[in-house]
């Protein structure tokens, strides 16, 4: 690229390299990206200067040890002929986002290992599983969570009229604490101990976390 027509002061802070060294250079906001980006963001670059729009996330601010992430949306400009003359786009930080994905990677990753039965009821239709974590699955002698998912957790209780006292309860304090006998899919009987939460999710549906 030969010459930056506008940039505006916010370039400085993200990248964290000068705004006049860049109009003097124009690769220069190159040393502004995590070298192990560069090549994608250079692919990104090359596609948008033949006339394709782009969207790319990459890593910048080598004074942050590019901790920092950008989402950047390019747009080629074309002249009367149809020729890409110029490109156009925009920067937005996105940090936070990527730390909450890590998190919820995180978060994820953990209940998929962890040695107790994790799952997800739906409490405004009946208790039925919506998530259920590797440990449930071989726990209720299941084959794989789809076995699981969809059914009514009070199926799995030995005490059939458990299931309204827990209802209750949960409706009531919002969280259920017992003990319980479980009968599974391969009708073994084990006894558990289950803590549950009410909680309500991004659509405003009733839903029950817990763990046995």
């Amino acid at each position: 690229w030969e010459e930056y027509i506008f940039v505006n002061s916010a370039y400085s802070e993200v990248f964290g390299r000068s705004l006049a060294t860049l109009r003097e250079e124009p690769s220069d906001f190159l040393e502004g990206v995590h070298p192990a980006d560069r090549d994608d963001v250079l692919d990104a670059m090359a596609r948008l200067s033949d006339g394709a729009e782009v969207d790319i996330e990459y890593r910048v601010d080598k004074s942050s040890d590019y901790e920092r992430w950008v989402w950047v949306h390019g747009v080629p400009i074309r002249d009367d002929d149809g020729e890409v003359y110029r490109v156009a786009g925009f920067v937005r930080e996105i940090t936070d986002r990527h730390e909450r994905q890590l998190e919820l990677l995180h978060q994820r990753n953990l209940v998929q290992n962890v040695p107790v039965g994790v799952f997800r009821v739906s409490i405004a239709d009946g208790q039925r599983f919506e998530q259920v974590n590797p440990a449930l699955v071989s726990m209720l002698d299941a084959d794989d969570p789809a076995d699981l998912l969809g059914r009514d957790v009070t199926t799995f209780y030995h005490d059939a009229d458990l299931g309204t006292d827990i209802a209750d309860r949960l409706g009531r304090d919002g969280v259920a604490t017992f003990e319980a006998r479980f009968e599974t899919l391969a009708d073994n009987v084990f006894w558990g101990r289950v803590t549950a939460i009410r909680q309500t999710d991004d659509s405003g549906r009733q839903i029950a976390d817990g763990v046995i």
